[in-house]
């Protein structure tokens, strides 16, 4: 990405940097390195996509799927 372009990115693509962060020890600075962008731009999009309830607003939920008792796939 160019500097200076974030705005031309979606959504989509704003949350996948967001998530990028922790993935293999990625630090925020790694990830917006990465991407050609701020620091201070990652968090604002994970608060904008909080905000729009794109995002968990407790960073340490995931959803995990396992099997239930039927065999069929949950989000646990």
């Amino acid at each position: 990405m160019i500097c200076g372009q974030s705005w031309r990115l979606n959504d989509d693509e704003k949350l996948e940097i967001v998530l990028s962060v922790g993935m293999g020890g990625a630090t925020v600075t790694q990830v917006a390195q990465r991407h050609d962008v701020s620091r201070q731009q990652i968090y604002a999009w994970r608060h904008e996509l909080k905000k729009q309830g794109l995002l968990s607003a407790c960073p340490e939920a995931q959803f995990l799927m396992s099997d239930n008792q039927f065999g069929r796939r949950i989000a646990s």
